[in-house]
């Protein structure tokens, strides 16, 4: 059963990170082009696909984080308004919830809960990370806010309170740029969120076309502004690709973000490519990346599906031995990249998953294939991909031959 190329967010969205510092060891990971997956969450089997409002079922996933100290796995159920926690690790296929967010029981799935955004509510939740702390972070897009929930492992009551929120001034605003003009303290629709080695806060700002970085993000109070910006000039800019056409400044629907050792990479999903920003912590706002995968030079934004050409990218995650994953979504694959950094412009990918070859694309509900593959979460210690499956309303592990090593900054995952 093939499916139609779906190049929209549909119904859907970022990144993430298991944290907690790591050193890094340089294992070779085995990866098959097109291998099959070890285990699905969301549905019964690996050929059914149908969305539920319930605590084994999933709507449009979009988000995924691990918090493996804890042994909890967080599901950012987009579809259903909903974030979902389980018991990790996985030992089988379709395991229940066992908290919810954003909702007050298993069987809602409505937005804000059918009423007024609130602290307790969610519009779209898009994407989760996971600081060493064990907190929580939202990306609460339709609501453009981002929301945090403080050890968010012990939190024991369905649908508890946020305990803090950014884009916005308090709990009961949800307005695009906080209702006015877009600044350092404003979002719209924030589809990404992570957490990078440092403990600062990086939101892909999807419809203003930039990223934002919140510096000591666990310091952080309810509206605060952003300290950096990436994509635009200044904080008061949001124009796509600056107004004009695809540059190495410019971003036009960023979606995710994950950093290798001190490199940025940006799933920059309007341009078809990821952008490579080196020693980003120190980049002034606005400035040019220092590379680019998925085209052959910046300003080239042409999307397709080959070994070197990507089609609306939306994540990225990354391990200790350097390997970038790219959710290339609207090609229904995962290109991985060896030595990430080190890539030229425009390099190859060297596996791939999802798909059996790098110049197939279309989705389908197989136990090797993805449809709308979005965020993404690597166990390094057990050899792990955890993949966000959206339009298959589902999220599936994937096994490599060895241990992926975690990247510094996660406890195993972006």
């Amino acid at each position: 059963m093939m499916k139609k190329r779906n190049v929209g967010r549909g119904m859907r969205v970022l990144s993430v990170v298991f944290l907690g510092m790591v050193l890094a060891v340089s294992a070779q990971a085995q990866w098959t082009d097109g291998q099959d997956a070890q285990y699905v969450v969301g549905q019964p089997d690996f050929i059914s696909w149908a969305s539920a409002t319930t605590a084994t079922g999933l709507k449009n996933p979009s988000g995924l984080a691990i918090d493996k100290p804890h042994g909890k796995m967080y599901v950012a159920d987009y579809g259903n308004h909903r974030v979902l926690r389980y018991a990790y690790p996985l030992s089988g296929n379709q395991p229940s919830a066992e908290l919810v967010l954003g909702q007050a029981d298993f069987t809602s799935g409505s937005a804000n809960r059918g009423g007024a955004v609130g602290a307790n509510t969610m519009n779209g939740a898009a994407a989760c990370a996971v600081d060493s702390s064990g907190r929580l972070w939202i990306g609460d897009a339709s609501n453009n806010r981002v929301l945090w929930f403080d050890d968010a492992y012990a939190i024991s009551s369905d649908g508890a309170a946020a305990d803090g929120v950014l884009g916005q001034v308090d709990f009961t605003s949800a307005d695009t740029n906080g209702g006015g003009s877009v600044a350092a303290d404003s979002m719209n629709h924030p589809y990404g969120v992570y957490i990078d080695p440092w403990g600062n806060l990086l939101v892909t700002d999807f419809d203003n076309h930039r990223v934002l970085r919140f510096d000591d993000a666990s310091s952080l109070s309810n509206g605060a502004a952003a300290d950096a910006v990436l994509g635009q000039a200044d904080f008061v800019s949001n124009a796509q690709n600056r107004g004009g056409s695809a540059a190495a400044n410019t971003l036009y629907q960023p979606d995710g973000v994950v950093a290798v050792g001190s490199a940025l990479f940006v799933a920059d999903k309007g341009n078809h490519r990821v952008l490579r920003y080196d020693a980003y912590l120190s980049k002034a706002d606005g400035a040019a990346a220092d590379g680019v995968l998925g085209q052959p030079d910046f300003v080239t934004a042409t999307g397709g599906a080959t070994q070197s050409i990507l089609y609306g990218p939306r994540l990225v995650e990354a391990d200790g031995a350097g390997r970038l994953y790219v959710a290339d979504t609207d090609n229904n694959r995962i290109l991985i990249f060896e030595g990430a950094v080190g890539k030229g412009n425009g390099a190859n990918a060297d596996s791939v998953l999802g798909q059996t070859d790098f110049t197939s694309w279309e989705g389908d509900t197989t136990q090797g294939r993805l449809w709308t593959p979005d965020q993404m979460a690597v166990d390094g210690d057990a050899g792990y991909l955890l993949v966000a499956d959206e339009n298959n309303n589902r999220v599936v592990q994937f096994n490599a031959s060895t241990t992926l090593p975690v990247a510094l900054g996660a406890f195993a995952i972006e």
